[in-house]
């Protein structure tokens, strides 16, 4: 007949919402956002109704992508989703305002453009609830190189030069390719790179030997690696040899820092040749019918052997030849005044002495004794090939008492 009356306290209701509860007497306390059915038993009769529960006050924000790491001047799309204390989640990217603790960097919406390298923290704030990630702003790959080698070498020698380089960025560089300008007049013998790729020029000013080796990579983030070039300087080149050695990597992966990406070395290129020197030291004085001794010193001061030397040494008049430390003479002449010796050779940058001893038979006065050197060679230099040495001569002291 449609008579209705509440039976409220006499049902028996339940809900299947699993984060929430309801009392026995109806009172139901929302759990987990989403449209929920609420059942009541009385008497054996059954009826149900619906609930839609909606999300509460936001108290954490999460925000995403996670530790994201990125390179250098490029971006990254972050979003964020908001949770209530039940455990509730909406997404919430439009509604958040972000920002970045990179103070060269950009944060415009949710889209982070990076600026400056390093840990960078981006926050993320929703009406009340606010969220943090980090962020990794790392360079692309930084490659590096260093060449030396001698300072100075020789017009027809061989020479080797010293390569180090690597990798100081971040991130793996995959192709890599490294070019070395030869000098003028310098062209290439071998390397431990192995073959080049390529070579290209005639070894002339206007057109060096450039080499190419394209196969070195990969090489790992802070990889170091070395490598040596030996290359045969011409028989004609002197002077300064500089050196230029490039490395890079094709694009797309340009680097943002090209600062050491080259590196140049010279070397100074003299001629072949020997400098014989000479020079003589005695006493400054010496007593009639004294001994005197002379100090010779020879040396080469050239950047290769001399032979076949020829050294000579002429006695003053009023002296008698003794002895000597270097040797027998190669000969003795002019009444035993020109003692001449022999040297078969003496290396480059080396120095020699000997003493030659005489009698002092002569009035009292100023002696000069003079030596030279010579080689098998004409010298550019013969300013220092001979040499001369005063010594005064004093009166015996003679005892009258």
């Amino acid at each position: 007949k449609g008579n209705t009356w509440t039976v409220t306290s006499e049902t028996v209701f339940a809900v299947d919402d699993q984060m929430g509860s309801i009392t026995t007497h109806g009172t139901y306390t929302a759990g987990k956002v989403g449209t929920w059915q609420v059942s009541g038993t009385y008497t054996g009769v059954f009826g149900t109704a619906t609930v839609t529960v909606t999300h509460g006050t936001a108290v954490s924000l999460d925000i995403t992508p996670k530790d994201e790491h990125v390179w250098m001047l490029d971006s990254v799309t972050y979003s964020s989703m908001a949770s209530d204390i039940c455990g509730n989640t909406w997404t919430v990217t439009d509604s958040t305002t972000f920002s970045v603790s990179d103070s060269f960097g950009t944060m415009n919406k949710n889209v982070y453009t990076s600026g400056e390298k390093g840990t960078h923290t981006i926050t993320g704030t929703y009406e009340t609830a606010a969220g943090t990630t980090t962020v990794i702003a790392k360079v692309r790959p930084d490659l590096w190189v260093i060449k030396v080698g001698d300072e100075e070498v020789r017009q027809g020698d061989q020479m080797k030069y010293y390569i180090c380089y690597g990798n100081a960025g971040c991130s793996q560089a995959d192709v890599v390719t490294l070019r070395d300008i030869l000098p003028p007049g310098v062209s290439y013998a071998t390397s431990t790179l192995g073959t080049y790729s390529s070579i290209s020029g005639n070894g002339t000013t206007l057109s060096p030997y450039i080499l190419t080796w394209t196969n070195i990579g990969p090489l790992d983030s802070q990889a170091e690696r070395y490598a040596e070039v030996t290359v045969n300087v011409g028989l004609n080149t002197i002077g300064s040899l500089t050196n230029v050695l490039e490395i890079e990597m094709p694009a797309p992966t340009t680097e943002v820092n090209l600062e050491y990406n080259r590196s140049t070395w010279t070397t100074v290129s003299k001629p072949r040749m020997f400098d014989l020197a000479v020079s003589k030291l005695s006493v400054p004085e010496v007593l009639q019918g004294a001994t005197l001794t002379y100090r010779i010193i020879y040396n080469n001061l050239g950047n290769i052997e001399a032979n076949n030397i020829t050294l000579t040494d002429y006695l003053p008049q009023g002296v008698t030849y003794r002895s000597n430390t270097l040797g027998t003479p190669t000969q003795i002449s002019n009444n035993a005044k020109t003692i001449v010796w022999s040297i078969e050779s003496l290396p480059a940058q080396t120095q020699k002495e000997f003493e030659l001893i005489v009698k002092v038979d002569s009035s009292p006065g100023n002696i000069t004794n003079v030596v030279s050197i010579h080689g098998s060679k004409t010298e550019t230099n013969l300013s220092n090939n001979q040499a001369s040495c005063v010594t005064v001569v004093k009166p015996s002291m003679v005892d009258l008492s």
